[in-house]
C-alpha cells in the first residue's frame, strides 16, 4: 500500500518505502525540542517559588514576552513570609522588576491578577491580594485579603483594606468603565449578601463583582448574578477587552455556587460573561461541573479553539477528581467547545494561553496537575508543614488541542521525586525561534532545603525543525507549515515508525487550494540546488525549499487572508529500519498578494523519524 496518496512531479507510483528510503538528511538548525532550555532557581530555600505565574508581555522592550513569579514565602529581611514578585526576561531570564511584600505572613504573590497601567504613566502596574491575619476573641486568627498596588517602576501607589469588601477573592485590572481614559480594577467580593428584592437579603450569600476607578478611586459599577442564591460569583476574573464588538470592555467571572451539596442543590458553579456596566450577563453557563472548586478556580483565555474570530475561555477545577477538570467555552455564545476528563490529580490547577502549538490553526490550552501537592495555603510554609507528595506520582504539563477530535497534545511528566511540576505553567510566545511557542513551568514544592524553580521548554516536538524562508501572500501573511504527532505517548512528542504524522497549514488564505510538496532533500533537486528562487514565475520573494517528489492537494478551511487552516495526516510505516530517516516539507498556498504573485509559500519543515 502506498505510505501516501499523491501526485508526483517528479516520478510517479511512488511507495512509502522507495520515498522514505531516498531521503536524505542534511543539515537542519538545532533541535531543542521538549527539552528544558533553562531553568531559574529562587535564592531562598522553602520560598514555594513558582506558586504563581503570569505573562506580563515585552516589559522591557526587547521584542519578547516576559513573565512573572510569585514566591509567597520568601523571607526579605525579618518579615516572615511577606512574600515576593519578580518579572523575568523571556529571552535572558534576567530579573527585570522585584516587588517585596511588607506583611508578615502576607503571602505577596501568592496569587498574581491580570494587569494594565491603572494611572495613566504609560507603565505596566501590579496588583496583588495580601493575606491579612485579624485577631479573633481566643486567640483565634481570622484571615482576610486586601489589595495592594504597585507601579511597574517599583513603588507602591495604594492600598485598599480589607475591610474595604465583603470577602475579597480575586482583582484584575479590567476596561475602562467610567470612561477617564485610565483602567479600572476589577475586585471579585464572594461573600456579598443578595440585594433586597431576595428575601431575606441576609439569607443568600451571591458575591459580586465592583469596578473601582483606576487605582485608588471609588466604586464606578457593580455586578451581582441577581439569582437570590448562595453563587459566591468572584472567585476568579478575567478581562476580555471587547470580544462582544458593542465597543465596551467585556470580563469573565466564575462563582463556585452553593458549598454545601453543590452536586444536587443550586445554585451551581457558574460563569458568566458581563459586557460593560450592562448588570445583566451577555450568557452564562451554569453547572460548571458536578463538584465546586470551592477556593480553586482557574480561569485563563485561550484564544479561539473553535476558528470562530473570538477568544475562548478556560475554566479550571483541579480539585473536580471525578469528572471534568478542564472546559473551553466559545467567547461568543458560552457553548462548551472542549471537555477534558484527566486521570491526573490537581489537573487544570494551572491553565495558560499557549496560542496554536500543533500549527493547525486552532489554539490549544496549556495546563499543569502538580498531582499530589496541594495549593499553598499556610502562611509559614516551613518544613513542619511541607506537603508531602503521592508515592511515585510526579506533576505534568499538559497540552490539549482546540480541535476536541485531536485530543492531548503533550504529556509531560517530570522526573522522580515529585516536586510539583506544573503547579503553575506561562506561556512565552517563540522565543527560540523554531515557529513553536514555548513555555515554562514551576516546580515550587522541592525538598524545604532547596530553593523552588521555574523551567523553560520549547515547543517544537522532537525530531522536527523549520528552516528556510517564506513568502507573503494576500493580507501579508506567511503561511506557517507545522507537523505534529497524533495522540502522543507521555514524554517529549517525537513521530516513531508506526505513528501517525500530522502536516498542519495555517494563517493561510481561507477557502483556497493549497498543495503540500513533500521531498526527499533540503539540498538540491534535479540537478539545481535548494532553495531555488522562483522569481521566473512571478514570484520573486518565494524560495522552493524541498525537492518536490510528492505533492499533496488540499483545499482549506476559513475565509479571508490569514484565516485559511487544514490538517493532513499520514501513518508512518512500522519499520525499524525508517529510523533516522528524514521527510522534507513546504506549503504552496493559491493566493495572489498585494503584488499579484501567484501564491504564497511556509517556509520548509524536516521531520526526522526517531
Amino acid at each position: 500500500m502506498p505510505w501516501l496518496l499523491v501526485r508526483n512531479s517528479a516520478r510517479k507510483g511512488l511507495s512509502h518505502a522507495a520515498l522514505l528510503c531516498g531521503f536524505t538528511s542534511f543539515t537542519l538548525p538545532p533541535l531543542r525540542a521538549q527539552s528544558s532550555l533553562w531553568e531559574i532557581v529562587d535564592s531562598q530555600p522553602a520560598t514555594v517559588f513558582g506558586n504563581t505565574m503570569r505573562n506580563v508581555g515585552d516589559f522591557d522592550g526587547d521584542g519578547a514576552d516576559d513573565f512573572i513569579v510569585g514566591a509567597p514565602g520568601y523571607n526579605p529581611g525579618n518579615i516572615s513570609d511577606a512574600g515576593r514578585a519578580r518579572i523575568f526576561s523571556g529571552s535572558s531570564q534576567a530579573p527585570l522588576l522585584t516587588i517585596l511584600g511588607s506583611w508578615p505572613s502576607g503571602g505577596l504573590g501568592f496569587q498574581i491578577p491580570p494587569q494594565a497601567d491603572l494611572n495613566g504613566d504609560a507603565v505596566l502596574d501590579f496588583v496583588f491580594p495580601i493575606d491579612s491575619p485579624v485577631g479573633m476573641p481566643g486567640g483565634s486568627v481570622f484571615r482576610q485579603l486586601h489589595l495592594e498596588i504597585y507601579s511597574g517602576l517599583g513603588p507602591l501607589l495604594g492600598s485598599f483594606p480589607a475591610s474595604a469588601f465583603a470577602g475579597l477573592k480575586s482583582a484584575a485590572v479590567g476596561g475602562d468603565y467610567d470612561g477617564d481614559g485610565i483602567p479600572d480594577l476589577l475586585v471579585g467580593e464572594q461573600y456579598a449578601f443578595a440585594p433586597g428584592p431576595c428575601f431575606p437579603p441576609s439569607a443568600w450569600v451571591e458575591g459580586r463583582v465592583r469596578a473601582l476607578s483606576g487605582f485608588a478611586g471609588p466604586s464606578v459599577a457593580q455586578w451581582m448574578p441577581g439569582t437570590c442564591g448562595n453563587e459566591y460569583m468572584g472567585q476568579a476574573i478575567e478581562p476580555l477587552g471587547d470580544i462582544t464588538g458593542d465597543g465596551l470592555p467585556d470580563f469573565v467571572v466564575g462563582s463556585r455556587g452553593n458549598s454545601v451539596f453543590p452536586a444536587i442543590l443550586p445554585p451551581f458553579p457558574a460563569l458568566r460573561l458581563y459586557s460593560g456596566v450592562n448588570p445583566t450577563p451577555v450568557w452564562t453557563v451554569s453547572s460548571l461541573s458536578v463538584f465546586p472548586a470551592n477556593d480553586i478556580l482557574t480561569l485563563a483565555l485561550v484564544g479561539d479553539t473553535d476558528g470562530d474570530g473570538v477568544q475562548d475561555i478556560a475554566v479550571g477545577n483541579p480539585f473536580n477528581f471525578y469528572s471534568t477538570n478542564i472546559q473551553v467555552f466559545s467567547g461568543s455564545s458560552g457553548a462548551l467547545l472542549l471537555a477534558v476528563d484527566s486521570p491526573y490529580a490537581l489537573h487544570g490547577r494551572s491553565i495558560a494561553r499557549i496560542g496554536d502549538l500543533d500549527g493547525d490553526g486552532l489554539a490549544d490550552v496549556l495546563a499543569g496537575a502538580p498531582v499530589g501537592f496541594m495549593e499553598w495555603q499556610s502562611p509559614t510554609p516551613s518544613p513542619a508543614n511541607w506537603p508531602v507528595p503521592f508515592p511515585n506520582a510526579p506533576g505534568r504539563v499538559l497540552a490539549h488541542s482546540g480541535d476536541p477530535t485531536v485530543g492531548t497534545l503533550l504529556d509531560l511528566p517530570e522526573p522522580v521525586p515529585p516536586e510539583g511540576f506544573g503547579m503553575s505553567v506561562v506561556a512565552l510566545g517563540d522565543l527560540d525561534g523554531d515557529d513553536y511557542p514555548d513555555f515554562a513551568a514551576s516546580e515550587p514544592w522541592r525538598a524545604p532545603t532547596l530553593p523552588g524553580r521555574v523551567l523553560g521548554y520549547s515547543g517544537a516536538p522532537v525530531g522536527i525543525a523549520i528552516f528556510g524562508s517564506g513568502c507573503p501572500g494576500s493580507g501579508g501573511v506567511i503561511p506557517r507549515i507545522a507537523a505534529w504527532r497524533l495522540q502522543p505517548p507521555p514524554g517529549p512528542v517525537a513521530v516513531t515508525p508506526g505513528s501517525t504524522l500530522r502536516m498542519n497549514l495555517s494563517r493561510a488564505l481561507g477557502g483556497g487550494s493549497a498543495i503540500l510538496v513533500l521531498g526527499a532533500s533540503n539540498a538540491n533537486w534535479g540537478g539545481f540546488p535548494l532553495p531555488f528562487p522562483l522569481g521566473f514565475a512571478g514570484m520573486p520573494a518565494c524560495s522552493l525549499l524541498v525537492s518536490p517528489d510528492a505533492t499533496v492537494p488540499v483545499t482549506t478551511l476559513g475565509s479571508g487572508p490569514g484565516n485559511g487552516r487544514v490538517s493532513l495526516s499520514f501513518p508512518i510505516p512500522p519499520l525499524p529500519g525508517l529510523s533516522g530517516a528524514t521527510i522534507y516539507g513546504q506549503w504552496y498556498v493559491t493566493d495572489p498578494g498585494p503584488g499579484l504573485l501567484p501564491g504564497a509559500m511556509s517556509r520548509g519543515i524536516g521531520v526526522t523519524i526517531q
